[in-house]
């Protein structure tokens, strides 16, 4: 599975990651003080949604969310 991620700085000075994707119904994003914070919240994410959607179908995964690619894409 490929994730278009998008990078904002809010007017905050913080950063937002968000994605049209999905994991099974959960949405995407992650947040931070710097780039990398928000890309570490954004991943650990993905694997609570994915966690989440092997508990809820006997412990498996379909075979595009076994093997995710994730593009980070700044927003201007």
């Amino acid at each position: 599975m490929k994730i278009k991620a998008v990078i904002e700085k809010g007017s905050d000075n913080l950063f937002s990651i968000y994605s049209d994707n999905m994991i099974g119904d959960m949405g995407l994003g992650g947040f931070g003080s710097t780039v990398k914070e928000a890309k570490t919240d954004f991943e650990q994410v993905i694997q609570e949604a994915l966690t989440e959607y092997a508990q809820q179908h006997n412990d498996t995964l379909p075979d595009d969310y076994q093997q995710i690619t994730i593009h980070y894409q700044f927003e201007p």
